[in-house]
């Protein structure tokens, strides 16, 4: 599924589902997992409220993995649980 409609709806920018979110899941996502808080908070404050509430969920499962990186076998079900939709 490309653009937001597989996102929970807190996460999405706007009514159209065909807006793009993955690619604030990516940069958040990789900004955790690198330890990059100060890039990833300056980027943050200059976004809307959906990104944030992303940016932060993604940024957060980043870091959870940099912490334990044998969560790594469980990335999918992670995501999932707390990005995408029920």
């Amino acid at each position: 599924m490309t653009g937001q409609g597989g996102f929970r709806q807190e996460f999405w920018q706007g009514d159209d589902i065909n807006n793009e979110q993955t690619h604030h899941f990516g940069a958040y996502f990789s900004g955790g997992i690198n330890g990059m808080y100060l890039a990833t908070l300056a980027h943050w404050l200059a976004d809307d409220d959906a990104d944030q509430s992303l940016g932060t969920a993604a940024y957060d499962i980043g870091a959870d993995l940099r912490s334990d990186p044998s969560e790594l076998k469980n990335i999918g079900d992670t995501i999932r649980k707390k990005i995408c939709k029920p």
